[in-house]
């Protein structure tokens, strides 16, 4: 199976704790490696791999497991992307990182430096640390800076953490920066099918190794696990498939009663 978008959660831990962040508060939880396992070796050629968080340079073990499993089970993979807040960095995390780029066409890092990861990095004394490990990854990797929520206008999604954001404390963040904010559910990429064997669209991997919607919390995606689309005795291509026509199913129930 070929698959456009696959976006892997690969821990629910973190270094900080953003007021925006639509994730929740952080876990400590790991990805394992049966269910990494699982992911790959049902899957020839990747577009996209976005591995998430959380912070995801925590887990050093996933980022060695994923490198092995490219490897073991030779997965084309166009395109690997990491974000990550730059809060860590080690020779061990440059080591796994310059793997990870010989396994892709290419490499994409960016360090988050929004308005939020900006005030949490000051909190915890670590702007040095930041700079230091962004000019590192700029350097060795091309990493840029997200510097989205410091653009004119920014949608926040009003879940996870975010759903508690005091508006008279973002005002007073953004009062200097012509920044304003406003609260919209998560954008859905209704386009997702399978043909011939290739998924086109995205395909989410949490923490546990389900398949779950794209852009839910921690709490909404162990909710979702009720669906368990991470049914060990299932190949990870049906689990998919029948992903898929959930999915699809879902979609249409909801567009009719919007239509009516």
């Amino acid at each position: 199976m070929n698959i456009e978008n696959l976006y892997i959660e690969v821990t629910r831990n973190c270094t900080i704790e953003c007021e925006h962040c639509l994730r929740g508060n952080k876990e400590r939880k790991n990805i394992d490696y049966e269910s990494l396992d699982r992911i790959f070796k049902d899957i020839k050629e990747i577009d996209t791999l976005l591995l998430s968080g959380g912070e995801p340079l925590i887990n050093k073990k996933a980022l060695e497991d994923i490198i092995l499993l490219i490897k073991k089970y030779n997965v084309k993979i166009n395109r690997i992307g990491i974000i990550t807040n730059g809060t860590i960095c080690s020779n061990i995390i440059i080591k796994l990182l310059n793997e990870l780029k010989k396994e892709t066409s290419k490499l994409e890092m960016v360090v988050t430096s929004d308005i939020f990861h900006r005030e949490e990095i000051r909190k915890y004394n670590l702007e040095n640390k930041v700079k230091r490990n962004y000019l590192l990854f700029n350097k060795l990797f091309g990493a840029k800076l997200d510097l989205t929520l410091d653009n004119t206008s920014y949608t926040l999604n009003k879940k996870g953490r975010a759903k508690y954001l005091n508006i008279d404390k973002i005002n007073e963040m953004t009062k200097n920066r012509f920044t304003k904010f406003k609260f919209v559910p998560v954008p859905k990429d209704n386009r997702l099918e399978i043909i011939n064997d290739n998924v086109e669209g995205h395909i989410c991997v949490d923490v546990n190794g389900n398949i779950v919607d794209y852009g839910l919390s921690f709490i909404e995606e162990d909710l979702f696990s009720t669906y368990s689309y991470n049914d060990k005795d299932k190949s990870f291509s049906d689990s998919i498939k029948e992903y898929v026509t959930d999915y699809r199913e879902r979609n249409s129930i909801v567009k009719n009663i919007y239509q009516k």
